[in-house]
């Protein structure tokens, strides 16, 4: 059995060439490097298409801009992302203020090696309509795409798609009618690819509720669990390798904003462990006594006690270091919303090392 996260000790980093602060954006680590994608600085507004790189080996690095030209994306708020090996994945997402103004269902792939994208939209099967503040994960070369707020007609979302990147196919998958449907919920594969863990979203509300697919069974089950989870939405949530047994989230918003997409709510900053089997939530307290032998640090990089409360961010493990890295999202109040732009990384230690 796998161990269980215990303690999450914080360190900011302040690369040189940052971008520019955001929310509702994309955030992969490939081959122990971050790259950023999309979002809006403004609200509703989208940024633009370039892909934003920091090396994160190098305390010292600077973000690197990657500006795919005539052959990116088109730029765009609230779109899903998630890596298989050396590619990073980019579906729907909307380009319009309102919420069902210009949504998109096309499919990108940015291979970090080319440093080039791929037009993967139109792809066979059940092509998943457009959509925006969904989710996808990726497990055992397949990508998954849940929920979000659709069209007009088809208002929040609770469907499964699943692209097969070989066959270049799209497949419905069962859904159950014991999720409501909702945008932002956390959403991961667990770390052996068997399994799909919802978290929370927004259904009108928080929620708080969790949820489990068997990948080979194509069956859902809820996990009502002792410890549940406190409400929230737009919070990333990630299989981490060495813990097999969790997936782990962070922040998000637990109270909505009166304003809607044009303010900010009130938001979480802790870190929580939630075990797949059980549906158990707990929230991971701070390292104790400093990083400790053999956990991060160094030049570069200064300790924080715990980043700003954010949602609407983005995350990914960082694998070499059992850590997540965070980039941006949004903080503030109704009265002064604030959009981030920090870089964060939590080393996460399995028990004892922090203690």
């Amino acid at each position: 059995m796998a161990p269980d996260p215990h303690h999450v000790t914080w360190r900011a980093r302040s690369p040189a060439n940052a971008p520019i602060a955001r929310s509702s954006h994309g955030a992969s680590v490939i081959n122990n490097t971050l790259y950023v994608f999309g979002g809006e600085h403004v609200a509703r507004t989208p940024i633009d298409s370039v892909v934003h790189a920091l090396d994160l080996t190098d305390p010292n690095a600077a973000f690197v801009a990657i500006d795919g030209g005539a052959n990116a994306p088109p730029p765009r708020v609230g779109h899903a992302q998630a890596s298989i090996e050396n590619v990073f994945y980019v579906f729907g997402g909307r380009r319009g203020v309102e919420m069902n103004e210009s949504p998109l269902n096309d499919l990108w792939a940015f291979d970090v090696e080319s440093r080039e994208w791929t037009d993967l939209s139109g792809g066979a099967g059940d092509v998943p309509c457009p959509r925006s503040f969904h989710v996808a994960t990726a497990a055992r070369g397949k990508l998954y795409v849940f929920g979000g707020c659709g069209p007009a007609d088809a208002g929040r979302l609770a469907d499964l798609h699943e692209y097969d990147v070989a066959s270049k196919t799209w497949t419905k998958l069962p859904g159950s009618d014991a999720i409501e449907s909702r945008g932002g919920a956390g959403f991961s594969s667990t770390t052996d690819g068997s399994t799909l863990v919802i978290a929370g979203g927004f259904a009108g509300r928080e929620m708080k509720d969790i949820h489990a697919y068997d990948i080979a069974s194509k069956t859902w089950r809820a996990r009502p669990a002792p410890a549940p989870l406190r409400p929230r939405s737009v919070w990333p949530v990630m299989a981490f390798t060495c813990y097999g047994d969790h997936v782990i989230g962070f922040g998000g918003e637990v109270d909505p904003s009166e304003r809607g997409h044009d303010g900010a709510g009130g938001f979480a900053n802790d870190v929580v462990a939630i075990e797949v089997r059980t549906g158990d939530a707990k929230t991971l307290p701070l390292g104790r006594g400093g990083l400790g032998a053999g956990v991060g640090g160094g030049d570069g990089e200064e300790e924080t006690a715990v980043p700003a409360p954010r949602g609407w961010t983005a995350a990914a493990e960082w694998r070499r270091e059992g850590a997540i890295v965070l980039f941006g999202g949004l903080s503030g109040s109704d009265a002064a919303p604030e959009r981030l732009g920090d870089v964060q990384i939590g080393y996460i230690d399995r028990g004892g090392l922090l203690a």
